[in-house]
């Protein structure tokens, strides 16, 4: 329960200065503008999260199997995390920057857009080592440092942002950000020694490229969730910015996501600290335990998102036009998105269970299967809906595949040892 409240603080902070931070920014630089950032936030993180290979759960598991079994293993790994997510986020950055021109032209369909593009890839460099940093705090179980890292990146950012908007624009927003994300990079680069330090973990361990074929096994499987789910997303944005009035309607569609995005943060900060629980209950032999955290953020996760996705598809309307009277019309966007919070908290929730016993690929295949969904009622129902087709076939994917995972399921979790029970513990049974 402390490490819940700690995540819980967290989320609470940087998703509310967030909230207030859009709502502010839609006010000043209307739908059209609001949909342009939004896109080109969008694109960079689209590459980051492809260019974190997936390190962040990889780096959340692996260090929390092995942080007080085998701490030199736990150096190792966490030095080869933070060490390439800094050396590929570069590239990266770099890349975006030198395709910034064409990108801008051929796929966004806004030639003007190419400078704000090029002046936010640090943000994508930035981006992958501040989400392995606090991938490798959430495996040391440091909850605490979690939510003081989440807080001041949430402050910096929403601070950043708004500045930035109200000064220069679009571009202005997208460079806050990423000046943001770097003051938040270095403090959490402070937050992991002190950490590692405090676990009696060095991170000079001799060797910590030995890790890189187990650590890629893992990542990989990983990656095809980014490589799926987030290419979806993007290329239904991309489809939406692209139709008629295709701006306007993304900055609907943005300043609706936002707020379904705070139906989530319970859920969010939940899974914050899931999966090391999990780890940590399977590497010692807790078959009870594990059964009883798995089936209690289940129960949790469903609960925190059906009575708020409720309150806030019944007041979508006046909420929307806090944002601006523009926003106005954007209310079924809202609505759908936030009745459809409840999928989405429970395809994370469940996934997080599927992927501390090791079974990697089943999520990966689920993730596939949600972006299948996802481009297939997009093609269909943005150019006849808009936003709201958009939203509809978000609600779409992730309701039923998260309905398909929870009934294969429900019944492994009472069988945790698929695959992860380590040796000498024949306690915990076979799925």
């Amino acid at each position: 329960m402390r490490a819940a409240s700690w995540s819980v603080m967290g989320a609470v902070c940087s998703r509310g200065l967030a909230v207030g931070a859009n709502v502010l920014v839609a006010r000043s630089i209307g739908p059209s503008g609001f949909g342009m950032l939004s896109i080109l936030l969008a694109t960079l993180t689209l590459v980051t999260s492809l260019a974190g290979l997936g390190f962040g759960i990889t780096a959340t598991k692996f260090v929390a199997e092995s942080k007080s079994l085998d701490r030199p293993r736990a150096g190792r790994t966490i030095t080869l995390i933070l060490v390439a997510s800094a050396i590929i986020g570069v590239a990266a950055s770099m890349l975006v920057a030198a395709t910034a021109q064409p990108t801008a032209q051929h796929v966004l369909g806004a030639p003007h857009l190419a400078a704000a593009l090029r002046l936010g890839s640090p943000w994508i460099a930035l981006g992958v080592i501040g989400a392995s940093q606090l991938a490798v705090l959430s495996g040391l179980e440091a909850f605490q440092e979690y939510a003081l890292v989440n807080v001041v990146r949430g402050l910096l950012g929403a601070a950043g942002l708004l500045i930035g908007a109200l000064t220069y624009g679009v571009a202005g927003a997208v460079v806050g950000c990423a000046i943001a994300e770097a003051a938040g990079v270095a403090l959490g680069h402070w937050r992991v020694r002190v950490e590692c330090d405090r676990h009696r973990i060095s991170l000079r361990e001799a060797g910590w490229s030995r890790e890189t074929l187990r650590v890629l096994r893992f990542s990989v499987a990983t990656l095809l969730s980014s490589a799926t789910i987030g290419p979806a997303l993007y290329l239904s944005r991309v489809w939406l910015v692209r139709s008629p009035d295709g701006y306007a309607q993304a900055g609907m569609y943005e300043a609706a996501n936002k707020w379904s995005s705070a139906i989530l943060f319970l859920p969010t900060a939940i899974s914050a600290f899931q999966i090391p629980l999990l780890t940590s209950s399977i590497a010692m032999g807790q078959s009870r335990e594990y059964r009883r955290v798995f089936l209690v953020n289940v129960g949790v996760a469903a609960a925190l998102t059906v009575v708020p996705g409720l309150v806030v598809a019944v007041a979508a309307g006046p909420i929307m036009s806090l944002s601006g009277v523009e926003f106005a019309q954007g209310a079924s966007v809202l609505a759908v998105l936030s009745l459809s919070s409840v999928g989405v908290a429970l395809n994370t929730t469940v996934g997080q269970g599927i992927v501390s016993r090791g079974r990697i690929w089943l999520r990966a295949f689920a993730d596939v299967a949600i972006a299948a969904i996802l481009v297939a009622t997009s093609w269909v129902l943005i150019p006849k809906l808009g936003a709201v087709g958009f939203a509809l076939a978000t609600a779409i994917a992730y309701t039923a595949v998260s309905v398909l995972l929870g009934v294969l399921e429900y019944a492994h979790a009472w069988y945790p040892g698929a695959g992860s029970a380590p040796a000498g513990r024949p306690d915990l049974p076979p799925a």
